[in-house]
């Protein structure tokens, strides 16, 4: 009877993916593609989008268009884009509430549509001289935002 009840739990562990390993546990993903030549990772709280090119756009009207990390951006500290990746996309980190900091390299020439918005704990950004275009909605919802830079050729 014993046996029964233990094997039992073990199998509505499994089902209910309580059980480090199991297929639950995968279907959270920590990295994949986020461009056509872009791809991102997340390990230990940041985000790296890696690659070259443009990043792709997200939206939040479709489930299927939110950005692949968008059921983790809560635990996101940090974005960091290596240089070869040329925009943001629109909504890209939208809503990460614990984003501190984020690296924009020269490659960057646009950010989205609401690309940082409502990162309520993002306290420093840097845009650098190559970016000509930044979407409007862009910076906006961010509290503690005391120090930004952007560079005069801007629109």
């Amino acid at each position: 009877m014993r046996k029964r009840i233990v094997a039992t739990v073990l199998a509505l562990c499994l089902v209910l993916g309580l059980v480090p390993g199991t297929a639950w546990a995968a279907d959270v993903p920590t990295s994949g593609t986020c461009g056509k030549n872009a791809t991102w990772s997340l390990s230990g709280g940041t985000l790296t989008i890696s690659g070259s090119g443009p990043m792709d756009n997200y939206a939040l009207d479709n489930y299927d268009s939110l950005a692949p990390w968008d059921n983790q951006r809560k635990s996101i500290t940090s974005v960091v884009i290596d240089n070869g990746i040329t925009s943001i996309g629109d909504y890209a980190f939208r809503e990460c509430d614990s984003l501190t900091s984020a690296n924009i390299p020269d490659s960057v020439i646009s950010i989205g549509f609401s690309a940082f918005t409502n990162c309520s704990n993002l306290t420093s950004i840097t845009i650098p001289d190559s970016v000509s275009s930044i979407g409007n909605n862009s910076l906006t919802g961010r509290r503690r935002l005391t120090n930004i830079t952007i560079a005069y050729s801007v629109t």
